[in-house]
């Protein structure tokens, strides 16, 4: 098998579009089963402790299911998204500020070393300000409710699994390109002004899927979000981020050169 017919098996999985709801997570009715219901409310319960050490004025508003789990695309190896839909009850306070602060502290407990999983799935729990759910692409399912506050909405992918691998090949061409642009020493090391080029390049990257997938009209379907997301999921991401790593380390390790 061709390097390009692996990537596209890959694609094809990635792309697997149900005609039901996860049958492991909800039952003929739509439900999150009770069992795991309640699993789930008490690892938040969990969550929001650790999280009132940032914000003890957090204000939970509801605990919800979100991400491939509550939609239609999902295979053996999809997470679960659990949000914490919280805000600070905190004077002069906006959404913004909050979904900010809220993004930088979901960054920092990736690394606080708790692993939780649900059917050898892993659960990826974060906090979310409530005006930022409101263009979700995929559906939101209450657990403190036991409800869907809003429903998903099962579409047809527009294009097959073989133009959305030629479509991820342009793009992460793209990505390559950009990347060697960057100043290098010895034409391998990002320079420090390299490392924070291509940090901002992948958080941009981010902000157009995102957008893409809360305003464009296929939404979590769309060829532009999910080329983000295998490039995310197929772990070319974090090579970059290796590449900003061992390159901040071969500086302040006595790599004494100036940016070229």
């Amino acid at each position: 098998m061709s390097d390009t017919q692996d990537l596209t098996v890959k694609i094809a999985e990635r792309m697997q579009n149900n005609n039901i709801l996860c049958p492991l997570m909800f039952d003929d009715k739509g439900q999150v089963y009770d069992y795991i219901r309640t699993g789930l409310l008490n690892l938040a319960d969990f969550c929001v402790t650790n999280a009132k050490r940032y914000f003890p004025n957090l204000q939970v508003q509801d605990i919800a299911l979100v991400g491939g789990m509550s939609s239609y695309i999902y295979n053996s190896k999809t997470d679960i998204d659990l949000v914490i839909i919280a805000t600070i009850d905190a004077p002069n306070s906006d959404a913004k500020q909050i979904a900010t602060l809220f993004r930088t502290v979901n960054r920092s407990n990736k690394k606080r070393g708790y692993i939780f999983n649900l059917f050898e799935r892993a659960i990826d729990d974060w906090l979310a300000e409530p005006s930022s759910l409101i263009s979700l692409g995929c559906g939101l399912y209450s657990l403190r409710d036991n409800c869907w506050k809003k429903k998903p909405i099962h579409r047809e992918f527009s294009y097959t699994p073989e133009e959305a691998t030629e479509a991820y090949k342009k793009y992460c061409d793209n990505i390559n390109n950009f990347v060697r642009t960057l100043p290098k020493i010895d034409g391998k090391w990002l320079t420090f002004e390299g490392c924070h080029k291509l940090q901002n390049y992948i958080e941009q990257l981010k902000r157009e899927a995102l957008m893409a997938k809360e305003n464009g009209p296929e939404r979590e379907y769309g060829i532009e979000y999910n080329c983000y997301r295998f490039f995310c999921k197929f772990g070319v991401k974090q090579h970059f981020f290796d590449l900003i790593t061992e390159s901040q380390n071969q500086l302040i390790n006595g790599l004494e050169v100036e940016d070229e």
